[in-house]
């Protein structure tokens, strides 16, 4: 499957709930949405939630309306492959999206949990594109990682990694380098001018096609101190618990009281409380956080993303809901970063370990 192949098959699914509502027209505005049905970038300021265009899909159409600034470059780079009509408007005369208003027309807030579940489960073209989005993340990440120097500040090391995913046509969406300390106390660690001592977590989000890859990164300069490694290689078990149990009819609720479990297993049952563990992935970072209780049913197809935390280290990793068990993709790709192995109940999975690098002394002092 391609992408214009994986097109028509979401109109197509549009234009059934249209029949099954009785409605003549869909309006889909957000650059989710969009992304989702074309694989476009439908967004000028990466900050928005809507798009700088709509597309409206009826039983015979389906046509872009856009403000004459964005039309041409959406049609000529953005929606090459893609049969779409024009509607354009000047962008002095703003359209009225909302007049045209009706029983008839759709608009997402109608349609939400349909749209959910469509953009939910992934088809072939969605996979791959996932697939290599993380493999592509994850070498940026790496190589930043593999070359890193004490001294270098958290901004200094973002902005590596932001040229990278660049050079990668990734957009990075979210970005996050915590330094020694910082690492300990932050769980969302923006970058500063903070330099790094002996130790640096890397977390990005990427975006192409729409699609949303996480990634977590630890370099240490040194030995690694106990209390650091029992807190990768617990964090690295819950990852790999929850993506065993992420399977086609389990519930997100489901694999969360797995992830207690895990963590009470190491007398830590109380590090869930204190940063968000994960859930389903796709067109956003994360479409729905998994919650205790939450009853949200996964489908085949589906794609996770779980990141168990304890203060300090990071575990992260996006799967494919399977009908046994879940299992990861995209893992690392650079052959020097280390893997962490984890075997449990007999299922064998490898995770990215904390790459430690040596302390060297060179004339321009220590690296």
């Amino acid at each position: 499957m391609d992408r214009t192949q994986s097109y028509h098959r979401k109109v197509g699914c549009l234009r059934k709930i249209l029949r099954q509502q009785r409605a003549k027209m869909v309006r889909l505005h957000t650059q989710r949405a969009i992304s989702w049905l074309t694989g476009i970038r439908g967004v000028v300021n990466i900050a928005t939630t809507d798009a700088c265009a709509q597309v409206w899909v009826t039983e015979t159409s389906v046509t872009l309306k856009s403000n004459n600034i964005e039309s041409l470059r959406l049609l000529e780079e953005e929606l090459r492959g893609i049969p779409v009509l024009l509607d354009e408007y000047p962008w002095y005369q703003s359209y009225k999206f909302g007049e045209e208003r009706t029983e008839a027309v759709l608009t997402e807030d109608d349609i939400s949990s349909e749209l959910f579940y469509l953009q939910s489960v992934l088809d072939a073209w969605e996979w791959n594109m996932l697939n290599e989005l993380v493999e592509d993340t994850s070498a940026c990440v790496e190589q930043v990682g593999l070359d890193v120097k004490k001294g270098e500040s958290e901004l200094e090391i973002g902005a590596k990694i932001a040229r990278l995913m660049y050079e990668r046509e990734i957009e990075p969406i979210v970005l996050l380098v915590g330094a020694d300390e910082r690492a300990l106390k932050r769980r969302h660690p923006l970058p500063t001018t903070r330099c790094v001592e002996q130790y640096v977590l890397i977390s990005v989000c990427g975006r192409r096609h729409g699609l949303v890859a996480s990634v977590t990164r630890a370099v240490h300069f040194g030995a690694l101190p106990d209390w650091l490694r029992r807190s990768h290689i617990i964090s690295s078990t819950v990852n790999v618990r929850a993506m065993k149990a992420s399977k086609n009819g389990a519930s997100l609720g489901s694999i969360f009281s797995e992830i207690q479990r895990t963590y009470s297993e190491f007398y830590e049952g109380d590090e869930w409380k204190k940063h968000h563990q994960g859930g389903l992935t796709g067109y956003a970072p994360r479409t729905r956080l998994a919650t205790p209780l939450d009853n949200t049913v996964l489908y085949e197809g589906m794609a996770v993303a779980w990141n168990p935390t304890i203060a300090g280290a990071k575990s992260e990793a996006i799967g494919l809901v399977g009908v046994d068990q879940g299992y990861a993709i995209g893992m690392s790709q650079e052959k020097n970063w280390p893997t962490l192995k984890i075997e449990i109940d007999g299922c064998k999975a490898n995770r990215p370990d904390i790459l430690t690098r040596q302390v060297m002394f060179s004339m321009g002092g220590w690296m």
